[in-house]
């Protein structure tokens, strides 16, 4: 749900000071939860020779008190408020500044709004204006592997082993140890690193960070009802927020939103269905897809049976513009969210006050013998691929950058800021003084942590804090503005067994050159016609008498295939950890 950012791409340079040599020019750098061309000036500093594009074999070692100076491609963070525009008046932009000085690097920098960046990479991958570093997250796994094997891109392994001062390994191997075997071929090539991301944890335990439904728990109030624990408390509650006119407009027209063309909508997972064409179920350690689920139909009956009764508004359905809209009007009763989300009140900007949206975490009885599910943001994450292109030839100068990316040092700085100002330490644990502001506040008095304001330019190494307690927890919770019900949520997730995770690719072992083949031949069609079907399920355009039939379509469409392709991508990724 984001803005739509300025079209014009910028260049720019980081200012670097040295002893030896002083340079000077500045620097470039969710959730949950956005064909464009860079400027010419951009992509005429980019520019090189036929020579110059193709890497030497051993790279140019850097002389004594020389700088690196190395080009980076990526989208503009795109944050609302913490605008990356305006990154010079932060001081953590300085640190950074300052901590690139130190290892003797200068980083020329090309931002390219969010919304053509998708289209712009594509185009720019084959072209001849290659950066040094390019974030290709937007590319399929199988292209990338296929530009590594032309050439396009380096592989980074012997690049590692060559230059790396073990900060990369120790990352990788030590404090996110679930991440090499998401990246590396089944030969042993890397051709990409990543963002990575270790979430919380109390008393030994991983925190995790659910999704799931939301709602207005001052309708609840008003309304005189308690917090719903079953599908059926859920329901009643809806059509008695409709019969109260609880928004006090005049009209019923109090609805939720639920994405319907999709199973990551949270109501999906209430009748036990996992949130993809295919998902993890983690009690079994299963590939499952929820069309051959028990409950599957149950939940579209019941998702019909709300858009007819006028509570669900199809209008809304893949409609970003729409859903904001309703929100903002003070419509919406409940919509799906992370249970700790402390932004969602915002939304609602039409002068009404008070309102509270809180998470129900799920909800129980859907159907006969139904288990729910929880969708979880899981402890380790690791997304987004940056990549070193041909065009790269300071070898050591690009490794020497991936080390202090892959420190502790620009960590702390990316993830908490600048000490005794955005942070401090209390009994050896890091605490942060900005996280009880809004972003609107925090971009007002020009005081973040990096992640916002250059996160995806640069990678993001996100790090946690450990607490000794569950209470001491609790307490960072509160000073963050949680209330106790978005506290107590979380805390469920952390026991709850019946979980899928939000990135299933996060347990895949990377893709096989065949497997690689299959996903792309069966995936795209199976999405559309999963989506499609989801709909018409869903407003009642297609019939539930004919399930089979759409069975047999799916798995004519290879459904099955991708099922065991991803069965065994997991199986490899769980014994990799083993």
């Amino acid at each position: 749900m984001r803005k739509r950012m300025k079209t014009t791409a910028a260049v720019l340079a980081l200012t670097l000071l040295t002893a030896a040599l002083a340079g000077c020019g500045d620097q470039g750098g969710q959730s949950s939860s956005d064909s464009g061309q860079s400027s010419p000036e951009s992509q005429a500093s980019n520019e090189k020779s036929s020579d110059e594009s193709q890497p030497s074999d051993q790279g140019q070692p850097a002389q004594s008190g020389e700088v690196h100076k190395l080009t980076i491609l990526g989208p503009d963070p795109g944050n609302q408020f913490i605008k990356y525009e305006e990154r010079e008046e932060y001081e953590v932009w300085h640190a950074l500044q300052d901590m690139l000085a130190e290892n003797g690097l200068e980083l020329e920098i090309e931002a390219v709004p969010q919304d053509q960046y998708t289209v712009m990479i594509q185009t720019r991958m084959s072209s001849s204006s290659l950066p040094d570093i390019v974030n290709v997250s937007p590319i399929d796994d199988a292209s990338l592997i296929a530009m590594g094997k032309q050439g396009t891109i380096q592989e980074l392994s012997g690049l590692i082993g060559q230059y790396s001062n073990g900060n990369i390994e120790r990352m990788y191997k030590e404090k996110y140890n679930t991440g090499y075997p998401l990246i590396q071929t089944s030969e042993g090539e890397i051709y990409w690193l990543t963002n990575l991301h270790k979430g919380n944890t109390y008393e030994s335990k991983e925190v995790v960070q659910g999704l799931g439904i939301q709602i207005r728990k001052d309708w609840l109030d008003k309304a005189n009802l308690e917090m719903p624990e079953t599908l059926e408390d859920f329901t009643n509650a809806l059509h008695t927020f409709r019969e109260m006119d609880v928004n006090g407009n005049g009209q019923q027209d109090e609805i939720i939103l639920v994405d319907c063309q999709t199973f990551a909508n949270g109501l999906a997972q209430v009748f036990g269905l996992g949130n993809g064409i295919v998902a993890l179920d983690t009690v079994n350690g299963k590939i499952v897809s929820p069309w051959y689920q028990d409950h599957v139909k149950d939940y579209f009956v019941y998702v019909n049976q709300l858009i007819q009764d006028g509570i669900i508004d199809s209008a809304t359905v893949g409609s970003t513009d729409l859903q904001n809209q309703r929100l903002a009007d003070n419509l919406v009763g409940s919509w799906y969210a992370y249970d700790g989300a402390t932004y969602l009140d915002a939304y609602v900007t039409n002068g009404t006050e008070g309102v509270d949206y809180e998470p129900v975490f799920t909800l129980t009885d859907a159907a006969e013998g139904c288990v729910p599910w929880k969708e979880v943001e899981t402890s380790q994450l690791v997304w987004d691929r940056y990549c070193i292109t041909k065009a790269c030839t300071d070898l050591e100068g690009v490794v020497k950058f991936l080390d202090m990316i892959y420190s502790e040092e620009y960590s702390d700085i990316l993830t908490w800021g600048i000490e005794g100002k955005d942070f401090e330490v209390r009994d050896g644990m890091k605490v942060s003084l900005i996280n009880s502001m809004t972003n609107e506040e925090k971009g007002a008095a020009k005081r973040s942590s990096g992640s916002p304001l250059w996160g995806g330019l640069l990678p993001r190494i996100q790090t946690s804090v450990d607490y000794p307690t569950k209470e001491a927890w609790e307490e960072q919770q509160r000073t963050e503005n949680k209330s106790e019900l978005k506290i107590q949520a979380l805390e469920k997730g952390v026991d709850y067994k019946e979980w899928c995770p939000l990135m299933l690719d996060n347990f895949l072992a990377m893709a096989t050159d065949e497997e690689n083949e299959t996903i792309n031949r069966v995936q795209t069609g199976i999405q559309t016609y999963s989506d499609e079907l989801c709909i018409k399920l869903a407003q009642g355009t297609a019939s539930l008498d004919d399930f089979d039939s759409y069975l047999e379509e799916l798995k004519e469409l290879g459904l099955d295939e991708l099922i065991a392709v991803q069965q065994a991508r997991y199986d490899r990724f769980v014994q990799s950890q083993n």
